[in-house]
């Protein structure tokens, strides 16, 4: 019943899984922050751990099927349980990406704003102080 293939990987998402549920946080809470977008309840290093253990194909559709033949949710390992929690939420990686791109947005922004206000500066000092020798076609 084993369907994640890499143990490493296994294991790295079942410590993943257990991460997401730290204190009174439980992962269906988690999976309806990111079902509705609401990023105010999830932080970026969540999120960027949440891409980097997506489920593959293969691993998605082997939890489906196994839910489909009225398999025992209750028998599944921890990364068995996260990726069955993570089928649940349609457009899963989309959604995760949307929320990091919603998070960073304001300081990529701030970023994009302060080197614009510095070529306006500099822009400004060329023109009007004279700074540079003034070019004139002959």
């Amino acid at each position: 019943m084993i369907f994640i293939n890499d143990p490493k990987r296994r294991q790295n998402m079942a410590i993943f899984a257990t991460t997401l549920t730290k204190g009174t946080r439980k992962v269906d809470d988690v999976m309806d922050a990111v079902r509705n977008l609401r990023a105010e309840e999830l932080n970026e290093s969540m999120l960027i751990s949440m891409q980097e253990f997506s489920p593959n194909s293969d691993e998605t559709a082997e939890i489906q099927e196994y839910e489909e033949s009225n398999g025992d949710i209750s028998l599944l390992g921890p990364a068995e349980l996260y990726i069955h929690h993570l089928v649940q939420v349609p457009r899963y990686k989309q959604r995760v990406n949307a929320l990091l791109f919603q998070m960073r947005f304001g300081d990529q922004t701030a970023e994009i704003k302060k080197m614009n206000d510095i070529l306006l500066e500099t822009s400004y000092r060329y023109i009007h102080l004279s700074i540079l020798p003034t070019f004139t076609p002959q």
